[in-house]
């Protein structure tokens, strides 16, 4: 599946494997990077820091090995540090010049593999051990150079993470996030549905949809206009979210349409659930202090469901069950 198919599929899918394969070809690289510097300090007699670039290559492919969609574990993160920062520490012991060139490559690393706030501790110290040994290995007035241009482009890259990472938050909002309600949208129920059956067959984890949809909804657009109607949306998905629990999540389908994924949620549950919701609604009051009333479907996982949409469709044909039989109340499939 190309990348646009994929945006337009699941965006948060999409980005969280832009970050895998970033944090792939970084680890290829260097890994390319590294063949020849090996073959280098064979030649050169530099038979210890051979020995730890050795090392550094067999663990960047079994890094790699993993696969460049499944995500950068912790430990194969770190992993990298430690090589690349040791390999560069004793190099600029050993090299002096040839060793400080890397230094600022390598600590650029930091930002993309670890997390925000471990990358920035990491920087320091590797700063805090590799400023003396310049002192040592170079005069004084050039470490002061060295150590002043790593500290800016440790600086602006550290700053470039971060702006990227809120970027990163902000479109994975944008894109999975109805803008009106705040709700979620239909880009994440797919694998989401989907995830759930697998669960349900294999380990018999229950499950539950809730279908909800505004009684006579165009009624309030057109006596009161959309910005009201707008308002009333708004109201009500704060609240169904104030009667959910922490682990359930709630869709906007679209128009007046939503959707509750109940986690772990027998169908009695739900159907108790339901009916506080429903309870809940009918009591409230919306914009212009309007009173509306919603009607709903239930349905629980199923293993004779052979795919997401039959459940979702199952939701659906009770809801419209709802609907024709007198609204404000719920069905179950």
């Amino acid at each position: 599946m190309h990348l646009q198919e994929q945006t337009a599929h699941n965006p948060k899918e999409t980005l969280f494997l832009f970050r895998n394969q970033l944090t792939y070809r970084v680890q290829l690289w260097t890994l390319l990077v590294l063949l020849p510097l090996i073959a280098l300090q064979v030649w050169q007699g530099s038979f210890l820091l051979t020995l730890i670039l050795v090392a550094f290559t067999g663990f960047l492919i079994y890094s790699l090995s993993r696969g460049q969609n499944r995500p950068l574990q912790d430990h194969q993160a770190w992993g990298f540090v430690l090589f690349a920062s040791s390999s560069v520490l004793y190099s600029t012991w050993l090299n002096a010049h040839q060793g400080v060139y890397w230094a600022f490559p390598v600590i650029a690393t930091y930002f993309f593999l670890l997390r925000p706030d471990t990358s920035k501790r990491a920087a320091l110290t590797f700063m805090l051990l590799f400023i003396p040994l310049i002192f040592l290995r170079l005069p004084p007035d050039e470490a002061l150079r060295v150590i002043l241009a790593l500290a800016i482009s440790t600086l602006l890259v550290s700053y470039f993470a971060t702006v990227v990472l809120q970027l990163h938050k902000n479109l994975v909002k944008l894109a999975t996030c109805d803008p009106l309600t705040g709700c979620l949208n239909r880009s994440q129920l797919e694998s989401l549905l989907s995830r759930a059956l697998e669960e349900h067959k294999k380990n018999s984890t229950p499950y539950s949809l809730l279908l909800l949809d505004l009684d006579h909804f165009k009624e309030v657009n057109d006596r009161h206009g959309h910005h009201a109607g707008d308002e009333v949306l708004v109201g009500f998905a704060q609240t169904v979210k104030s009667c959910l629990r922490p682990q359930d999540q709630l869709f906007r389908l679209g128009g007046e349409e939503f959707l509750v994924f109940f986690h772990n949620c027998e169908e009695t549950e739900a159907i108790k659930a339901t009916e506080r919701l429903l309870t809940k609604i009918r009591a409230s009051e919306f914009s212009h202090g309007l009173k509306v009333t919603a009607s709903a479907g239930i349905a629980t996982a199923h293993s004779e469901y052979t795919d997401w949409s039959l459940w979702l469709h199952q939701a659906d044909e009770v809801l419209y069950q709802a609907k024709t039989e007198g609204r404000d109340s719920y069905r179950v499939a």
